[in-house]
C-alpha cells in the first residue's frame, strides 16, 4: 500500500451499511471484498472495491447492465444497489442464485460429483453460454472488426 494510501474500509458481522446487515466476509482480493449481507431477511452478496485501482467493479457492473439487456438474463445476477461512497470505495450489491459448484461439490459423497450431476451441470452452463452468445456477440459488432 502507497504510504499516504487510505486502507479498505473493512466491516464487521453484524454492522449495518447504507441499509444491508452484514453477515460474513466472503474473502478478501487485492483492492476489495465480497460480503454476505441482509436487507428484509433476504441475502445478498456485496462486493466493494477500492476507488482509483482497476475499477473491475465498475467493469462487472457494465457487464451485468449490458448482459441484462439480452436474453442472458435469467443467468446473472441483478444488481440491487451500485454506488461510488465518500470518494475511497465503490459497492456493488448483487442477487443470489443459491449454492455454488464448489459448495454443491464439498457436499457431494467424496466431494465429487456423479456423472449425472456433471453432465446436468455441464448443459446448464452451456445454455448459459448459448443466450450470452446468441443475445449480445455478434461478429458484425465493431470490436470484431478492428
Amino acid at each position: 500500500m502507497a504510504e499516504n494510501e487510505v486502507p479498505l474500509i473493512q466491516f464487521k458481522p453484524g454492522s449495518k451499511f447504507n441499509g444491508w446487515e452484514i453477515v460474513e466476509k466472503l474473502e478478501d482480493w487485492e483492492y476489495g471484498a465480497d460480503y454476505i449481507v441482509l436487507k428484509e431477511k433476504l441475502p445478498y452478496l456485496m462486493k466493494i472495491e477500492k476507488t482509483g485501482h482497476d475499477e473491475l467493479l465498475k467493469h462487472e457492473v457494465h457487464v451485468l447492465r449490458e448482459m441484462a439487456k439480452v436474453s442472458a438474463a435469467q443467468y446473472i445476477s441483478k444488481i440491487e444497489e451500485t454506488e461510488e461512497f465518500d470518494t475511497t470505495f465503490s459497492y456493488v450489491v448483487l442477487t443470489l442464485f443459491g449454492k455454488t459448484l464448489k459448495d454443491l461439490c464439498k457436499n457431494a459423497p467424496n466431494n465429487i460429483f456423479s456423472r449425472g450431476t456433471a453432465v446436468s451441470a455441464a448443459i446448464q452452463c452451456l445454455k448459459a453460454i448459448e443466450s450470452f452468445h446468441v443475445g449480445s456477440v455478434s461478429c458484425e459488432h465493431p470490436y470484431y472488426n478492428r
